[in-house]
């Protein structure tokens, strides 16, 4: 998917693709969480296999982006079907019913970066062979989302 912030016709007639605003319970606070953000913060959106070491490797390096995605006014929500027992950085949604996932036609594992609003501007299966978005692309698109003006479509600093 590719960002595109001019609004034309065909975006007025075909809205572009956005999360669901659904809130799912975080696995371990037992709190209820929302799957956008609030206020100004871009979201990263990893649906995982609950208990799968391919997943959890791909996460733990994401782990050490943490701080840099927070930098760039970014949360990570990771989604999986059921709680598990790894320990993440990272909220846990718990979505058994995969509501995220047929909201946005991916299956898990998958990666979603969607803008403040709630806008979807990548979103990348990784299939069978867990073939996830680069971390390095997932951490650019942060920053792009923090950078750029939607009104102007330039830089915003």
């Amino acid at each position: 998917m590719q960002a595109n912030y001019a609004m034309t016709r065909s975006d007025l007639l075909n809205p572009p693709l956005r999360l669901p605003d659904i809130t799912l319970p975080d696995a371990r606070e037992g709190t209820s969480v929302r799957l956008r953000t609030a206020g100004d913060r871009s979201v990263l959106i990893v649906m995982i296999h609950p208990d799968c070491s391919d997943c959890a490797t791909w996460v733990e390096k994401l782990a050490a982006q943490k701080d840099e995605i927070g930098s760039w006014k970014g949360d990570v929500r990771l989604v999986e079907s059921r709680g598990t027992e790894r320990s993440y950085p990272f909220s846990v949604l718990v979505d058994p019913e995969q509501r995220v996932g047929q909201a946005v036609k991916l299956a898990p594992p998958a990666v979603i970066v969607a803008d403040q609003w709630g806008e979807i501007h990548e979103a990348a299966e990784a299939g069978d062979e867990h073939r996830f978005l680069p971390i390095e692309s997932a951490v650019e698109w942060i920053r792009h989302l923090a950078t750029t003006c939607p009104e102007c479509e330039g830089e915003a600093f």
